[in-house]
């Protein structure tokens, strides 16, 4: 009997000594883990940021970032929704700085927004043509050529000239060869002309060289 007690005090005392130790390595842990947790989340948002910045596309060439603050003005005045108050800005930054592609841009998207607020084919057109003027500028930041075509492409089949939109991203395209998502807008304006075989063509090109692109697949596949 004695041993018994002897026996069942050691493992008391052993099983007492375990739990003491248990919650100091648990507080251990938790006072660990979270600064681990939260450097880890530091270190994401660090490389989030460093990626925002290296993706920021160049807008403004040398000479539009001396007319930067008239420009953001302008473009303050746009997105706020007083359309006809950017237009003008934009209107009187191109008539200052007829050789300012970024203010030229500017001026397109002014009369972009007005043309779907007032439902006006012919202030469309208007934007079309200034997007093709702002892309015809000289010293135009590859962005903003990029952004400035895509749109006119965008706007010009929305108006049904799908002829024109074809051409400008052939432009594109060539502009910007390594450029998939321009090659399968390119493929979707051939479908829309009906012509299958010009379509077939571009997403074969797209293919050869990202075998994985599920839009290309689609599209090819739709062909067949």
């Amino acid at each position: 009997e004695s041993e018994k007690y002897v026996t069942s005090s050691r493992v008391t005392q052993e099983e007492e000594s375990v739990r003491e130790a248990e919650p100091q390595s648990e507080s251990k842990q938790t006072e660990s883990v979270p600064e681990a947790e939260g450097t880890a989340e530091k270190q994401v948002e660090e490389k989030l940021k460093e990626k925002a910045k290296k993706k920021k596309p160049k807008m403004f060439n040398k000479f539009d970032k001396t007319i930067k603050s008239e420009i953001d003005a302008a473009e303050k005045l746009r997105k706020k929704g007083k359309l006809d108050e950017a237009l003008k800005a934009f209107e009187t930054l191109v008539q200052q700085h007829p050789q300012s592609p970024r203010a030229r841009y500017g001026k397109a998207q002014a009369e972009d927004d007005l043309a779907e607020k007032q439902r006006s084919n012919d202030l469309l057109q208007k934007a079309i043509n200034t997007y093709r003027e702002a892309a015809e500028l000289p010293d135009v930041t590859s962005d903003l050529l990029r952004a400035t075509l895509k749109k006119r492409a965008e706007r010009q089949q929305f108006l049904g000239r799908m002829r024109g939109s074809l051409a400008t991203l052939e432009k594109l395209v060539q502009l910007f060869p390594e450029d998939a998502a321009l090659k399968n807008d390119l493929g979707v304006a051939y479908l829309l002309l009906g012509d299958n075989k010009g379509a077939k063509r571009v997403y074969e090109e797209v293919l050869a060289v990202a075998p994985g692109d599920g839009f290309a697949k689609v599209h090819y596949g739709f062909i067949l």
